[in-house]
């Protein structure tokens, strides 16, 4: 999804992002990789199904591994960009009405309530917790709250994408 606003790496405000996540990510990857590779090496296919067996499987380990490191919710002076294990979102500051809590889909996070009733849930600050009582994502969810009262209404910078 194209941001409305601009999302230059030097216009970014802030950075949201629970912690452990990178360290998780990697070992999801390496446990892929070393449950699979075995599978694929018993079977007797020629070498070259072999090859493209295991680079297939590096090569969808070493996604998630990116994807899932960049989880989180970045923070401009136009809007916000979420960008959660699959899909991102953008969201200028006009079009968000709060930053709540709420079940979005199995487990409770933090999500980005839109004017419109929509909420894009916001996987990168899911950190375990059983909900508001978890500090590091209430400590996140106030102040992407307090940016929110910060910027909301002010004219946002042009887009230059």
């Amino acid at each position: 999804m194209s941001a409305e606003f601009s999302t230059d790496a030097e216009d970014i405000v802030s950075f949201h992002q629970a912690r452990g996540i990178f360290p998780s990510t990697i070992a999801i990857a390496v446990v892929l990789v070393l449950f699979t590779v075995p599978d694929i090496l018993a079977t007797d296919a020629p070498l070259w199904v072999h090859c493209a067996e295991l680079v297939s499987v590096m090569l969808i380990a070493g996604w998630m591994a990116l994807r899932l490191s960049r989880v989180g919710v970045r923070v401009y002076p136009g809007g916000i960009v979420i960008v959660n294990p699959v899909r991102t979102h953008s969201a200028a500051w006009d079009n968000i009405a709060r930053f709540t809590w709420g079940r979005y889909g199995l487990t409770p996070k933090v999500g980005a309530e839109l004017e419109n009733g929509t909420v894009l849930p916001i996987y990168g600050l899911l950190t375990g917790g059983a909900g508001p009582g978890d500090s590091s994502s209430t400590v996140a969810m106030d102040e992407l709250n307090e940016m929110l009262e910060k910027y909301k209404g002010e004219p946002s910078p042009a887009s230059s994408h």
